[in-house]
């Protein structure tokens, strides 16, 4: 439960924004094929562990409406607004940090120095974060992490995962996550990490409360819907809001060939892959 769900269910308006009909054809071609990917074009969905996934689903959104979605209700009706921006921002502004290391790893230097110069301005002129001073200088957030490092880096498609308590995740955003949502407040409150998390953990709840009432209300299934949007959400982080755009012929033209022995694996290897302005293949980011 921490900002990264905001991104995930930004995604549930976008989804949900096309017309009725557009909607039921993509799902005609939702399907799990021989290699257990969900066909979304490039960006497939790999389910290799869906049992224990929706288990974990389970326990997460049974611990979600009995803990966490009174807390953040209670949260969001009692303090001031005023200071639930204020705890949004403090927690931002470490993330930053993380950010900024995952821009320069990625070799961009200009959102390794933007975010860097957020934390600088934030923590000084912003009272350690309070206030997100630096957003009036013009400078936001890239929201870089070690999940989106590891895509730049080559890291090809990757199995999908559910962590209980944590969320979605894959087999490489993993590494990440863990160490952003787990060891880093160790790391970074020492005695007060426990306090940290908790915080965080509540007024990142409290952010999405209307998004994720918006998709149990919504989505037939809430568990595939989270894994079709965390992939899209992913999608649009990793190429920096500017993803390549997936024709919807070939999705039909790809669940065809599903369907089709030897017919996938002939039109895969003469298919060229999708490739940004920046030079990165879609075909490598998942």
């Amino acid at each position: 439960m921490t900002a990264r769900w905001s991104d995930l269910y930004r995604s549930v308006f976008v989804l949900f924004s096309v017309p009725v009909v557009t909607l039921a054809l993509l799902g005609g071609c939702t399907s799990v094929n021989k290699n257990n990917k969900v066909n979304q074009g490039e960006f497939a969905a790999i389910e290799k562990f869906e049992k224990a996934n929706r288990a974990s689903f389970r326990f997460s959104e049974g611990v979600d409406k009995w803990v966490f979605r009174p807390l953040s209700k209670g949260y969001s009706a009692v303090v001031p607004k005023a200071v639930q921006g204020g705890v949004t921002n403090f927690f931002g502004n470490v993330r930053d940090i993380d950010s900024s290391l995952n821009g320069f790893l990625q070799g961009n230097g200009k959102s390794g120095a933007g975010d860097l110069g957020r934390v600088l301005i934030n923590s000084t002129l912003g009272v350690v974060g309070l206030f997100d001073v630096a957003a009036s200088f013009g400078l936001a957030s890239a929201e870089e992490d070690f999940g989106q490092t590891l895509a730049r880096w080559g890291y090809t498609e990757s199995t999908y995962l559910y962590l209980p308590m944590l969320g979605p995740s894959t087999v490489r955003d993993l590494p990440g996550q863990v160490w952003q949502r787990v060891l880093s407040a160790n790391f970074l409150f020492g005695s007060f990490a426990t306090t940290a998390k908790i915080t965080n953990g509540v007024s990142s709840r409290a952010n999405v409360l209307e998004q994720t009432d918006a998709r149990d209300d919504i989505a037939l299934d809430p568990y595939a819907f989270t894994r079709n949007a965390y992939y899209q959400s992913r999608k649009n982080q990793i190429f920096n809001g500017t993803p390549p755009e997936e024709d919807f012929f070939d999705l039909l033209d790809e669940s065809f060939d599903d369907d089709l022995p030897g017919e996938h694996s002939n039109n895969a290897a003469n298919k060229e892959p999708i490739v940004d302005q920046k030079g990165l293949s879609a075909k490598a980011v998942i």
